[in-house]
């Protein structure tokens, strides 16, 4: 067998179909006799529906053969294994040609979906290619079909109003608001290939409050029916409001995995200031990455994927005035996650501080009290002594604004994560400055 040879890294300037070339000379190049291929393949698709790859295979009747390269980082592994009926088996090297992981999976029609571990098996993730078509020549890119949507409606004969957010390919979570009771429920659920949705409806406490089931239209729209908790039904049309795309920047390589989804407006200075804040998180991330491994030749197996982290922002109210999100940062060397809560102004162009919307006087954390001594037991952990213990130790430093009040939370805690405390707005009036950019959601 001809041994593996290492030809380096394709410039990130190729076009695809010039890599394509490249890839494929460079596997035939691993076969003893390149013209026993029966056939070579070239696919397209993402690590956990994130970080896009290349892969090229090639088969000889006895073995397959291949490349698997990241687009962002051009990192290059080679593979090597068996087809049989289907299915794949195959083995990652690395530059070095180190075993650092296994590929396996089924090959139905041009898609694979393979399951990749590490070399002792500690680490996986999903795979998911798709076959090119031998005339496809554009450039690979990220194509999320990620969103955040606000939608209005009726149920039951008063009006309701949604915010939804589709955060991966199927899972769409989100709130639901019953305008004339001003209550709000959390919805979660998934969406189906077919356009089809079921979310779940529940209180802050996690109990079921019924279901919405639905089909998505093209114009976006949703025809649904809304069920209460005993089984009543009352079909609606969820009407589209605001539809913002929702972007992500990622970056992958050997050791690491980082990805920052957020959602994309059409207001500058709010991009700007997410602009900002994904650069410098990535930057930070990358930078964790460079330490652990200097130099692209310095890899072990025992390094590979072993630096993950994700950001993401889940948007609690949006409308044409504010917008308000919560963004959380997880990575695999810090004890705990860490957060950022956002309340822009789309008037102003501001950034909403509690200054701009409380009296001097207030104290924040007296006032969540106040609140908390009355409805601690409505927490779905309020009659637990060691949560109180720990919760009258904890400020609320994170403020976002939702339709039915003000959320105050907590520091993420490795227990009990991060404890959430919404006020209503009529409870707030009397706290809040004169000419307080909010007030208008007291009506």
């Amino acid at each position: 067998m001809r041994p593996f040879i290492v030809l380096g890294l394709v410039l990130l300037t190729l076009p695809l179909f010039a890599q394509q070339q490249q890839m494929a000379s460079e596997v035939r190049g691993l076969f003893d006799k390149p013209n026993k291929i029966e056939w070579l393949r070239h696919f397209t698709g993402y690590f956990d529906g994130i970080s896009t790859v290349q892969v090229t295979l090639a088969y000889d009747g006895k073995r397959c053969r291949g490349q698997l390269r990241y687009v962002e980082s051009k990192e290059v592994f080679w593979l090597q294994g068996t087809i049989k009926k289907g299915e794949l088996r195959l083995q990652e090297l690395d530059y070095n040609l180190n075993l650092s992981g296994y590929l396996s999976g089924a090959w139905r029609e041009d898609q694979l979906l393979l399951n990749w571990y590490n070399h002792d098996q500690t680490i996986t993730s999903e795979l998911s290619l798709n076959a090119l078509r031998q005339t496809q020549s554009k450039s690979v890119e990220q194509q999320l079909s990620l969103w955040v949507r606000s939608y209005r409606g009726l149920a039951f004969g008063q009006p309701i109003e949604l915010l939804l957010q589709q955060e991966s390919e199927d899972q769409i979570h989100g709130s639901i608001y019953y305008v004339d009771e001003r209550q709000v429920y959390a919805l979660s659920g998934h969406r189906q290939a077919t356009g089809s949705l079921t979310l779940q409806v529940r209180n802050q406490n996690g109990q079921s409050q019924g279901t919405i089931e639905g089909v998505f239209k093209r114009n976006g729209n949703i025809s649904a029916n809304v069920f209460s908790a005993s089984g009543q039904r009352s079909p609606t049309l969820l009407s589209i409001e605001n539809n913002l795309r929702v972007n992500c920047r990622h970056y992958a390589d050997y050791v690491a995995n980082f990805a920052f989804t957020y959602p994309q407006t059409s207001h500058l200075k709010f991009n700007s200031i997410f602009g900002e804040m994904v650069d410098g998180w990535l930057e930070r991330c990358t930078q964790k990455a460079r330490q652990l491994r200097p130099r692209r030749d310095q890899n072990h197996p025992n390094l590979r994927a072993s630096l993950h982290g994700n950001a993401w922002t889940e948007v609690e109210l949006m409308n044409d005035r504010i917008f308000s999100c919560f963004i959380t940062f997880q990575d695999s060397w810090s004890l705990t996650n860490t957060g950022r809560a956002i309340n822009f102004d789309l008037n102003t162009g501001r950034e909403l501080q509690p200054e701009d919307i409380f009296r001097e006087e207030v104290d924040l954390k007296d006032f969540v009290w106040q609140y908390l001594d009355e409805h601690l037991d409505q927490l779905p952990l309020g009659e637990d002594k060691a949560f109180r213990l720990w919760l009258v130790k904890q400020d609320f430093p994170y403020v976002t604004l939702q339709q039915n009040g003000i959320c105050f939370s907590t520091h993420f805690d490795s227990v009990y994560g991060r404890q959430k405390v919404v006020i209503p707005y009529e409870r707030i009036q009397s706290y809040l400055l004169p000419d307080s950019p909010i007030s208008y959601l007291l009506n």
